[in-house]
């Protein structure tokens, strides 16, 4: 996630995967916070807060092996995506699996 993505569509996804059996959510934040105490917090496009599990980092990448990755709306969140190198380099590597 990021800031700027949209409320519902973040807490819709996470709510239905979580529900799923077998199934580890990591909710990763890919930019940096609007609150300066807490780096995993974002601001969304409708005002909510939402604390993210981890950021989003190789480190995290290397330690989890991802099914996949989903990237909820919202335009603000969406530059954010495309502003993210490393987002953008996992996202071909899914690509060329």
């Amino acid at each position: 996630m990021a800031n700027g993505s949209e409320d519902m569509e973040t807490v819709t996804i996470i709510n239905i995967l979580r529900r799923a059996k077998n199934t580890n959510v990591i909710l990763a934040k890919v930019d940096e916070s609007k609150f300066e105490n807490n780096p995993k917090l974002s601001l969304m496009s409708r005002g909510t807060k939402i604390e993210a599990d981890e950021i989003l980092s190789e480190e995290l990448f290397v330690k989890f092996n991802f099914d996949c990755i989903v990237l909820p709306g919202g335009l603000e969140g969406a530059k954010a995506f495309r502003d993210c190198p490393f987002l953008i380099k996992i996202l071909k590597s899914f690509l060329n699996d």
